[in-house]
């Protein structure tokens, strides 16, 4: 059963709750606060990979203290992110500027490409959706923001069907993206 709980401390503990049981449960957040709690606790419980597609780590997020200290924390871990961006316009702001010291200081684990515009029409088309990010976690959790703008998106802490399927799609755009460094 998904729910949408407008209570943030209330909305952090349903998160925890379906994360310890690794539940097939849908998830929902809405606006930034939500995404916030719920970025920072994916970030918490992945072990290993992260695959993101997403517009391009905008500050208006990836910037809070509580997203940035669970991703460093993450990539700290030495999980492996593989990243793609539509556009380089936010390279100069924190999230970016720690992805890419990282990257020059020899951090084999993170690869991050800038999709380019034929496979972005692709993939929004193949994903039913003008515009929108997704992230798979350790192959199972996912999330996928159909209205970026607005920080509507749903997920699951166990849902390997729609992991694997961003995945294979992920992948597909990956390969012909046009890496940063």
């Amino acid at each position: 059963m998904g729910l949408i709980i407008d209570d943030l401390e209330k909305y952090r503990e349903y998160l925890e709750n379906l994360s310890k049981t690794d539940s097939p449960d849908i998830f929902f957040n809405s606006g930034s606060n939500h995404a916030e709690i719920l970025m920072s606790t994916l970030f918490q419980k992945t072990n290993n990979d992260i695959k993101m597609f997403c517009r391009g780590l905008m500050p208006e997020l990836t910037s809070r203290n509580v997203y940035f200290d669970a991703f460093s924390n993450y990539i700290e871990r030495g999980g492996h992110l593989s990243l793609l961006v539509e556009t380089k316009d936010y390279m100069n702001e924190r999230m970016f500027r720690f992805l890419l010291d990282k990257l020059r200081n020899g951090n084999d684990r993170i690869q991050i490409k800038q999709i380019i515009e034929k496979d972005k029409c692709e993939l929004f088309k193949d994903l039913k959706s003008e515009h929108c990010n997704f992230a798979v976690f350790d192959e199972k959790i996912v999330r996928f923001e159909y209205n970026p703008d607005n920080y509507l998106a749903f997920g699951s802490f166990n849902y390997p069907d729609m992991a694997n399927f961003l995945t294979n799609k992920f992948n597909d755009v990956f390969k012909s993206a046009t890496d940063i460094n």
